[in-house]
């Protein structure tokens, strides 16, 4: 099944929850609309940053930088609006409105209705013309402005759902609502000088579905054709994903063992040969397993006791030497499972949300469920939270019954606002109830 889709997942564990409300999602949309995706920003680094932004940039702050057309503080007020977090109260400012502004695009329908729109983008005339910022706007650099049309970009995107998806209606099968057309063109305007933010390719990938949804492909439209930097840069994302999996699949088919979790039915898988950790028994080198954690070792071992042993000659496959990690669990100090090989449901079980150690990266692949996404696989990295949350993850999004995807979706809801003890969070009061610092 085709890869089209990868997150990198790194939350660092000392950074979450981020002591106010709606941090994470804070996190996450500047991530998505700051940041080029061949260039993801450092972890840490973005946590720490956007730690300082809220704490110093107060709502009297922002207010002061819209009365004063400060370009940053313009910016961080989207941000801050469309994440909800520690926002300026009852401003009645509109942030589609600012980012407007700041980006200097101003699309208009020049047709009186939507079977004709057209934009007039005033932010250059010349794609290839690095623009001039709009007068009276304080410091103010292109790149800034590009951020801000990512902003304008989702606003757009986004309010696709807001209403009762009738924006998503088309209207005699030849033009999708100008909504979605405007998050388009400013998408293809951010992409035509040379920054590449991730939400514009959650729009490319989004349209790509159009002739699944709709029975017309929409890149195909009149209207939407011509833009050809967003899905030039939509294939060669796709064509980045391909040589990557490519490579990988190359690297994993020498020794499977090495990049995938032993234990029948869990779907963890590694990066690296050192991501996952090997038993510390008896058995051969070559025929040694690897496990995502203590519990698939557990799990796995009244299958592996049979050939955990320096003299076996039955059939096995072969798995590289022991690491020697001394914090690995030795196969003495296991017992079989009560359960057999029953696999125990996330919700039914206590686990942590970040893993042991930080540094080992551990993916896991999610089929989309969607109708219009049939074959295509999501894939989801991490380097700092557990396998226990990767499979959590996976459960709330695979098939599943009704009733067991509600069950896991009130499991990770109760994590989420009831963090486990090694989230690095300080004790006192619940994470929502703190104000920011």
């Amino acid at each position: 099944m085709p890869l089209v889709f990868e997150i990198s997942c790194d939350i660092p564990s000392e950074f979450y929850p981020g002591r106010c409300e709606g941090f994470e999602e804070y996190i996450t949309l500047k991530e998505q609309t700051c940041y080029d995706y061949r260039h993801p920003p450092d972890p840490r680094r973005l946590y720490v940053e956007g730690q300082r932004s809220v704490r110093e940039n107060t709502p009297e702050v922002i207010m002061y930088g819209l009365q004063i057309d400060d370009g940053p503080l313009m910016l961080e007020f989207c941000l801050r609006m469309l994440s909800v977090c520690n926002p300026p109260v009852g401003s009645g400012i509109n942030p589609m409105r600012i980012a407007e502004r700041l980006s200097g695009f101003k699309p208009h329908l020049t047709y009186s209705t939507v079977d004709n729109p057209g934009v007039d983008l005033e932010f250059s005339d010349d794609e290839d013309e690095d623009p001039s910022p709009p007068p009276n706007l304080r410091n103010t650099t292109t790149r800034t402005r590009l951020q801000a049309l990512a902003c304008y970009a989702h606003m757009f995107f986004f309010s696709c759902w807001a209403d009762d998806k009738r924006a998503l209606s088309w209207h005699g099968n030849r033009q999708m609502s100008y909504a979605l057309y405007y998050a388009c063109c400013a998408a293809n305007f951010c992409i035509s000088h040379g920054f590449v933010p991730i939400v514009a390719i959650r729009i490319a990938s989004w349209l790509a579905t159009t002739r699944a949804r709709y029975g017309l492909d929409v890149r195909t439209a009149r209207e939407f054709c011509d833009l050809r930097h967003l899905w030039n840069a939509h294939s060669s994302y796709l064509s980045r994903l391909q040589v990557k999996e490519t490579a990988r699949l190359k690297k994993t088919k020498k020794a499977p063992h090495h990049y995938r979790c032993a234990h029948n039915g869990c779907e963890i898988q590694a990066t690296n040969k050192s991501s996952l950790l090997k038993c510390g028994g008896a058995c051969p080198p070559e025929r040694k397993p690897r496990y995502c954690s203590a519990s698939c070792q557990r799990q796995h071992w009244y299958i592996h006791r049979e050939f955990c042993k320096p003299d076996n000659t039955n059939d096995y496959p072969a798995i590289i030497d022991d690491d020697g990690d001394p914090d690995w669990i030795e196969v003495d100090d296991f017992h079989p499972p009560t359960t057999g090989n029953v696999p125990v449901p996330p919700w039914s079980a206590e686990w942590d949300l970040f893993a042991d150690g930080e540094g080992r990266e551990i993916f896991i692949d999610i089929p989309n469920d969607s109708p219009f996404r049939k074959g295509e696989i999501w894939r989801v990295k991490t380097r700092t939270l557990s396998p226990m949350c990767l499979k959590a993850y996976r459960t709330v999004w695979k098939q599943a019954k009704p009733a067991a995807k509600a069950k896991m979706r009130s499991f990770v809801n109760k994590v989420m606002t009831h963090p486990p003890e090694n989230m690095g969070f300080p004790g006192g009061p619940e994470p929502r109830q703190l104000g920011p610092w």
